[in-house]
């Protein structure tokens, strides 16, 4: 250890330079990131032969490997739908984004129920007045992980 004293009068300042090795900073956490895929297929379904009521279906994703839910990443995976009018999670252009439940004013889709790092939730719904015409949206949420290596 190389110690300086500077003398400025009555005040003394010392400084303290560490060898090499105790210098080194220690490394930083390597982080990876993981899908999480739900584990059940999410089917809604409205109007046919089913009710014309909103259907829905849930699922709420949690982190599998110690780490926590990177915000906003969730989403749907292997979609299989029917209807005209869709909402994927996103506002349409131009639109504003949904504050809360958009089944009132969509007839197809799924939306993020819940948004934090411990735990993501997905709902898809299916919504028709019409009993002639069935729609229905079928998916599996997903959501990411960031976890340390």
């Amino acid at each position: 250890m190389i110690v300086r004293i500077l003398g400025l009068g009555a005040l003394a300042i010392f400084l303290f330079q560490l060898p090499a090795a105790e210098a080194k900073t220690k490394p930083k956490p390597h982080y990876v990131t993981a899908k999480i895929i739900g584990s059940k297929e999410l089917k809604a379904s409205s109007g046919g032969q089913m009710s014309t009521n909103t259907s829905r279906s849930s699922e709420c994703l949690t982190p599998q490997h110690g780490g926590s839910l990177v915000l906003g990443s969730g989403n749907v995976t292997e979609v299989n739908a029917s209807g005209d009018f869709l909402y994927d999670g996103k506002p349409l252009p131009g639109r504003p984004p949904e504050v809360g439940d958009p089944s009132s004013k969509y007839n197809i889709g799924w939306w993020v129920r819940e948004n934090s790092k411990q735990q993501i939730c997905i709902e898809i719904f299916a919504r028709t007045s019409a009993k002639e015409i069935n729609v229905f949206y079928n998916a599996k949420a997903v959501a990411t992980e960031s976890y340390r290596k």
